[in-house]
């Protein structure tokens, strides 16, 4: 098996970059209600408006036996990629209700009817393992929402 770490990455960069757009709501940033393009990071530069997606950490794994000595040809493996969805609004609601639809249009593109397929990898099984909100903070003036994504890729080459 492949190390599938730059496959996956470039997959999901290449599926998600520019193609993630959501209607955010008017705030002291914009007067009205403004459809609006996701960037898509692997690190987060300094000073970066919200929101984004961050392709945060990545988790590969033999499946069971797959990387045992005794099962040199096993070619299952687990993947799991944290896709991290970051918005900053005044109001509770409007910015839970962002995060909900930048995550929405990310599991549509990944989970949907045409499914993300990986470089030189021959199946792929995939699910979304666990999606929460793990930070949710007020500065001063707005309140930051973090939602994440933990998606799994089962991968498999013939």
């Amino acid at each position: 098996m492949i190390d599938a770490a730059a496959p996956v990455r470039t997959a999901y960069y290449a599926a998600l970059n520019t193609a993630v757009t959501v209607t955010i709501p008017a705030d002291d940033v914009r007067a009205t209600p403004t459809s609006t393009v996701i960037p898509v990071y692997s690190a987060v530069p300094d000073g970066v408006a919200y929101p984004y997606i961050l392709l945060a950490e990545f988790q590969e794994t033999g499946d069971g036996e797959a990387r045992s000595k005794d099962n040199k040809n096993a070619t299952d493996m687990l993947v799991n990629i944290l896709v991290v969805t970051a918005t900053r609004t005044a109001e509770d609601n409007e910015g839970f209700k962002v995060a909900d639809d930048i995550a929405n249009v990310i599991l549509g593109i990944v989970l949907g009817s045409t499914p993300l397929t990986f470089t030189g990898i021959d199946n792929v099984t995939t699910v979304l393992e666990e999606s929460t909100y793990p930070q949710v903070e007020r500065d001063d003036t707005h309140l930051v929402i973090v939602r994440q994504l933990i998606i799994k890729h089962i991968l498999s080459q013939s």
